[in-house]
């Protein structure tokens, strides 16, 4: 029988989806060897940043097939954009890789953003400057912070008519609201960051004072034992001699050494 037959079916799931995570993770790192668990969660949610957006110019791509009259050129250099930068990070270039890739986001927002002014592209850049802030985390976080100002004051240059942009105005409302939700989720995940490192922080410390009190262990068990080793020899030796002799005074006076 066999033993997934015992388990309840929402461990079954739980397990399968586990293992679908860590294959998916395997296809991201590749056989990288990380210095540190900050530096393995950033390239990992590189990775992921980069197969949403490979999922999302696969949509508009096949999209594209049932609409001859849109020029999606831009969009298909983006998706092997994508590629080769899910694969510069595959291979070990985390910075190269994201790099390209965040250049890559902007540029191609900021494109179309030119190209239909009236499509509303605050999602697209929202999504690239919180992403950018997303994967460098805490501790890389004044890169995350520039990356994310680059996005919101780019889309700010190329969507705000200064004509238009009247305290009061439908058009001030909209950039102003848009602005503090920018903000709001920008922080959100700034704090996040700093939580999650700083719990890091202490189960590495807790990892560094277990494995000292791991190491002070080993070395009273053999300081230990090769304290005790003399004196059981000696024992063994004494047991053996009164296996060899039947006189009871000298067995007494064996017993007496010990």
């Amino acid at each position: 029988m066999r033993l997934t037959h015992c388990w309840p079916d929402s461990k079954i799931e739980l397990v399968l989806r586990v293992r679908r995570m860590n294959q998916i993770n395997q296809l991201i790192i590749g056989r990288q060897v990380f210095e540190s668990g900050e530096h393995r969660k950033r390239v990992l949610l590189a990775g992921y940043l980069i197969l949403i957006y490979l999922a999302t110019g696969s949509f508009w791509l096949i999209l594209s097939l049932f609409d001859s009259f849109s020029d999606n050129s831009m969009t298909l250099v983006g998706f092997f954009i994508n590629i080769i930068c899910f694969f510069i990070v595959r291979q070990g270039w985390f910075y190269t890789g994201t790099f390209l890739f965040l250049l890559r986001t902007n540029g191609v927002t900021a494109y179309y953003s030119i190209l239909f002014p009236s499509t509303s592209s605050a999602l697209f850049f929202m999504t690239c400057g919180l992403g950018g802030l997303a994967i460098f985390g805490y501790e890389k976080r004044w890169i995350g912070i520039t990356y994310s100002l680059i996005s919101i004051l780019l889309y700010l240059f190329l969507t705000t008519d200064l004509k238009q942009l009247i305290v009061g105005s439908a058009h001030f409302h909209h950039q102003a609201s848009l602005l503090l939700t920018y903000i709001s989720l920008s922080l959100l995940i700034y704090f996040f960051n700093y939580v999650t490192y700083q719990y890091n922080q202490i189960i590495q410390k807790q990892n560094e004072e277990l494995a000292k009190t791991n190491e002070d262990l080993d070395r009273f068990v053999y300081t230990a034992s090769h304290d005790l080793k003399a004196p059981l020899n000696s024992v063994v030796g004494l047991l053996n001699i009164i296996r060899l002799t039947d006189d009871p005074k000298e067995v007494k006076a064996i017993f007496e050494r010990i």
